[in-house]
């Protein structure tokens, strides 16, 4: 049985080998080569700050944010700007925290699921309102922008497996 098992192994690793050196899969081959040296340290710091930043303002300034965005002021749009601000200054301190793990692949699954989740339905939202609205409003161009870098980069991290990279 243990021979079996050992001989599968080998096959699975020759599979592999000649499909990552087989002409039909040079594209895959480079992106795999090029996601694998992705550092995840870079990319949870930058998504920390950006949220941080966001979840401060919108936790201490909403009144303000809500007259830039030209939207009515009332006690309720008040609370959840603040709620919506605890929301993001969390996430940045998740990320914050977790930046210096191994995150992709199995390692600190939930901190990249999370991640991806957030990112991705965020986008496709801003990217439902800037098919409708083309001539919106740069903040929302911008804010798009940044959900849509960061949603692939945490698909990437979720579905790729992680080098511990030398420090």
């Amino acid at each position: 049985m243990f021979s079996f098992v050992l001989k599968v192994v080998g096959e699975m690793q020759n599979w592999r080998g000649s499909v990552s050196r087989s002409a039909d899969c040079t594209v895959y081959s480079a992106f795999y080569l090029s996601t694998q040296n992705m550092k995840t340290k870079i990319i949870m710091t930058l998504a920390a700050v950006i949220l941080g930043t966001a979840g401060i303002a919108l936790t201490f300034m909403p009144d303000a944010l809500l007259n830039y965005a030209h939207m009515e002021e009332s006690d309720t749009a008040l609370l959840l700007m603040q709620i919506l601000g605890a929301l993001y200054f969390a996430f940045a301190m998740l990320n914050w925290m977790s930046k210096g793990s191994l995150i992709g692949g199995i390692y600190n699954r939930p901190v990249a699921v999370a991640n991806m989740t957030h990112f991705l339905i965020g986008g496709l939202a801003l990217v439902k309102v800037l098919m409708s609205n083309p001539h919106a409003s740069h903040l929302i161009w911008v804010t798009g922008v940044i959900y849509a870098a960061f949603a692939i980069c945490f698909g990437i991290i979720f579905f790729r497996h992680p080098i511990r990279q030398a420090n």
